[in-house]
């Protein structure tokens, strides 16, 4: 390579990364879950339209609690009310219910009084308090929703109007909410306060892109050039890695603001992935422009003669990582596709990065071995001894291989489940997470079904028939091992049914006179205060009905079950044309899940296929075209094993990243392959090729999957499910590829190759 030519192509290459850089400008961090769902998601569908029937609402939960005694007395009920009344005036909370202002009815005379279940203004009596206890109990619309069995628990549920509000009112109701939690901490010490609910979800989803995206970038940046500075021992390669990595990884962001794509939690690590796969092709060029000023050539020959040999491989394994990314356009979920869309472009600059600017900086540096570097020598010098090895022994090892990652595959899966649970993609940093946990355990969980009881004709719903399918549904719902509440409109139309005959219990039940019904439901669509009403439980056309099913912390395969047998169990049961359809933010989730998995097995079998056909036409050997797959695939299966038996969870994250390590891992093999097949078209062993291989590309496999594994762990530095999920599995799965490509590979090759033809 010419120097004109060269310093050309690294000005081109340097303008190509600020271009891409400049998409900055453009980049956005979006909190709204439906990111995580394709405008045609069978799913999201439903949930929109639900929301267009019943409104569209984000949830806000406050979680108050004491472990010294009840909630039952005039201070903690002081205390609700406080907090109540101000989550009221929060701008766009739309309604806000609790223990004290839950609008309870009784019969007074011949008339029914509804107000508030604890009077406003009254301090209640020993009396009064028991009186209270025992109502609250007794009603299955506040007993295990409003307060806990143990009355040591209550909860605030406010609703926000979602309705036409921009994410910055978004987070400016957050934030109200938050410093609200903060206020009634000071004024209240002894009593416990969490918030949770979608709203906090939505800024938690946020915070997880900032967070990451924030504190592991510059410290990847940092990372990779101490890596370069203890490697080749040269001042001036660290801080021309650091600026190089820096570019990458703006570049790589950039290219999220030309393309379009809002940044999330995933696809915030594309950075840290580029500039990984980018300090891998680096290790190579470097190490060969080492050897060759070794060798006594000028650092400008020695750039060049870096490049000329290392260009075919970076430009394949290049190829291989990008087959692997591009398989995430398989996930049903786009910010999976986001990820894999950027870290192509980032891999492709990165590429072209390595055989430009890096050529063009190591002509102007001296990098030296260093004592880390000559450890990786050494050992890929001992390990040459392998091509030697007597036949037998290597049958041995390979037959060993094959059996023990089978084997572990196969115990790894007999002791998990693919599944997901997406509060938990949050850790314990999360105080939403902790919020959750602590409703969970003593309220109600977080997940939900939002069954819509359609009752198949307008006016519907004031059929008594159809209202004792409801009631005769919810009470099914109720008996459920995974239902923990039941918010049912039919348990307040049989509260005014009693009310209106007297408060007789015996009247408790939906009233079996249509005229009743109908007036009934009037009643609570008139009579009750704003932000206290039944709006958001009726459609307009009075024909469906929602009723919400809470569970405690269940998994996605769960939540999917409980949908399905909710509405199997209603279109059993109910006459005519009545249906149910259940739906809600975790039950999207819960499929989400199963289709990016379902999705990411087409998509990992499109990576082994693409691999293979790439490695066939690239060494012109069906033989060894194959063959290269195996010390890929085996890790990948013994990585799969290893996480059953520890994690014992396989979720939608580890289904993506199969197939992107698939692409990954090939280039190592990629690397050893084409330097044993170019020694074997000379006329060299099988020992001898094999013997050059570790040679020349030994060496840098070790450092390169040394420094990919150390990119990869950074991740696991996240409190994002997700983030460290990722990191951790492609870590493991690298580390297992590299014992494969340098024991493993070899013992194939001296049983299968042949000699080349001629």
């Amino acid at each position: 390579m010419r120097v004109s030519r060269g310093g050309l192509a690294a000005a081109l290459t340097a303008l190509a990364l600020l271009l891409a850089a400049a998409g900055l400008a453009h980049v956005a961090i979006s909190s709204d879950l439906n990111i995580f769902f394709s405008e045609h998601n069978p799913e999201r569908l439903e949930f929109e339209a639900f929301e267009d029937r019943f409104g569209a609402e984000e949830a806000a939960t406050f979680t108050l609690g004491r472990d010294d005694h009840t909630l039952w007395n005039a201070d903690d009920l002081a205390a609700l009310r406080w907090l109540t009344d101000r989550v009221a005036v929060i701008p766009h909370v739309a309604r806000v219910q609790s223990l004290v202002n839950f609008q309870f009815s009784r019969a007074v005379d011949d008339d029914i009084a509804i107000g508030d279940f604890v009077p406003r203004g009254t301090t209640p009596d020993a009396a009064a308090l028991a009186r209270l206890r025992s109502e609250a109990q007794a009603d299955p619309r506040i007993a295990g929703l409003l307060v806990s069995p143990d009355g040591r628990t209550a909860g605030v549920y406010a609703t926000v109007n979602a309705q036409g509000i921009d994410d910055a009112e978004t987070a400016e109701v957050y934030r109200r909410a938050y410093a609200l939690t903060d206020g009634f901490r000071a004024r209240y010490p002894n009593l416990a306060i969490h918030f949770s609910g979608t709203l906090a979800v939505d800024q938690s989803f946020q915070r997880a892109s900032l967070t990451d995206g924030e504190r592991l970038n510059p410290l990847m940046v940092l990372l990779f050039a101490l890596i370069a500075l203890l490697v080749w021992r040269s001042v001036l390669l660290a801080l021309a890695v650091l600026v190089l990595v820096s570019l990458l990884a703006a570049a790589t962001m950039g290219a999220a603001g030309w393309l379009g794509y809002p940044v999330t939690p995933v696809s915030a690590v594309a950075p840290i992935i580029v500039m990984s796969v980018f300090v891998a092709n680096a290790v190579h060029v470097i190490h060969a422009a080492v050897t060759a000023r070794e060798r006594g050539m000028d650092a400008r020959a020695a750039s060049a003669a870096a490049v000329h040999d290392n260009r075919l491989p970076i430009a394949f394994t290049a190829l291989t990582t990008v087959i692997g990314f591009a398989s995430l356009n398989f996930a049903d979920s786009p910010p999976f596709r986001h990820l894999g869309n950027l870290v192509m472009v980032g891999v492709v600059l990165a590429a072209v990065c390595s055989v430009t600017l890096l050529p063009a900086v190591l002509s102007r540096t001296n990098p030296r071995r260093t004592a880390l570097y000559a450890a990786a020598r050494a050992l890929a010098a001992r390990l040459a001894a392998v091509g030697h090895w007597p036949r037998r022994r290597h049958a041995v090892l390979v037959v060993s291989a094959i059996t023990a990652s089978l084997a572990l595959a196969a115990l790894g899966f007999a002791q998990t489940r693919l599944d997901d649970n997406f509060i938990k993609f949050f850790g314990p940093s999360y105080p939403m997470r902790l919020a959750s946990d602590y409703s969970a355990e003593r309220l109600v969980g977080s997940y939900y079904v939002e069954y819509v009881l359609d009752s198949g004709s307008d006016g519907g719903i004031d059929a008594p028939t159809f209202l004792h399918q409801v009631a005769d549904f919810c009470a099914w719902l109720r008996a459920r091992d995974d239902v923990a509440h039941a918010i049912c409109l039919t348990d307040t139309l049989a509260r005014l049914n009693a009310n209106v005959h007297g408060d007789d219990p015996a009247f408790h039940v939906v009233p079996d006179d249509p005229d009743l019904a109908a007036q009934l439901l009037l009643l609570l669509e008139t009579s009750l205060p704003k932000g206290q009403d039944v709006g958001n439980q009726v459609d307009v056309a009075h024909r469906a009905l929602r009723l919400t099913a809470l569970t405690p912390d269940v998994s996605s395969a769960e939540l999917r079950a409980l949908k399905t047998a909710g509405e199997a169990w209603f279109d059993a049961h109910a006459g005519g044309e009545a249906s149910a359809s259940g739906t809600g933010v975790g039950v999207m989730f819960s499929f989400v899940s199963l289709r990016n998995i379902q999705g990411m097995l087409a998509g990992t079998l499109m990576v082994v296929v693409l691999i293979g056909v790439t490695f066939t036409g690239l060494l012109r050997n069906l033989r060894l075209g194959a063959l290269s797959l195996v010390p890929n695939l085996l890790p990948l299966a013994a990585a799969f094993g290893v996480w059953g038996l520890v994690v014992h969870n396989i979720g939608m994250t580890v289904a993506v990243i199969s197939a992107i390590c698939v692409g990954i891992i090939v280039d190592d093999t990629i690397h050893f392959v084409m330097r044993y097949h170019a020694r074997r078209r000379d006329g060299a062993t099988t020992a001898d090729a094999i013997a050059h291989a570790y040679a020349t590309a030994g060496t840098a496999m070790i450092l390169t999957s040394a420094i990919l594994v150390t990119g990869f762990l950074v991740l696991g530095l996240s409190d994002f499910a997700v983030t460290w999920t990722m990191g951790y599995f492609a870590a493991l799965t690298i580390a297992l590829a590299l014992l494969f490509d340098l024991l493993v590979l070899p013992s194939l090759l001296v049983l299968v190759d042949r000699p080349p033809a001629g």
